[in-house]
């Protein structure tokens, strides 16, 4: 049975932007394969073969998620020290806490307890 299903621009827009969205959080996965792809393909691979193509491509697919890992964290890490919520002089084990700092909060630890009791104090279960 077929159904007509009617939508309003606002809300078709709203549907494609949250398509959007899902699709730049994956972005990373693709500039994985992408990474991968292109490493198999290219005129520098000297592996043995197509086995060996295959296993440089296997390598840089996940290097690629690693340098990305990084950079990400580069760049928030960046935006806490610009807002000046972290002193650039903080250790990671003053920043993480937990075992790493005598089993005390960190800076990050204790900002995250706080927003979930704030969070719970708004009603979250």
């Amino acid at each position: 049975m077929r159904k007509t299903v009617r939508l309003t621009e606002s809300e078709f827009r709203a549907m494609v932007e949250e398509t959007v969205n899902e699709a730049l959080q994956d972005e990373g996965f693709w500039n994985n394969i992408k990474t991968g792809a292109k490493t198999f393909v290219s005129n520098t691979n000297k592996g043995d073969g197509i086995k060996g193509r295959f296993q440089n491509a296997k390598k840089n697919y996940k290097l690629q998620g690693e340098y990305d890992n990084m950079q990400g964290l580069i760049k928030q890490l960046s935006q806490f020290i610009d807002a000046g919520q972290i002193d650039p002089n903080t250790t990671i084990a003053q920043l993480v806490g937990g075992k790493y700092n005598n089993n005390k909060f960190g800076r990050m630890t204790g900002k995250m307890n706080n927003r979930m009791s704030q969070m719970r104090n708004n009603g979250l279960n």
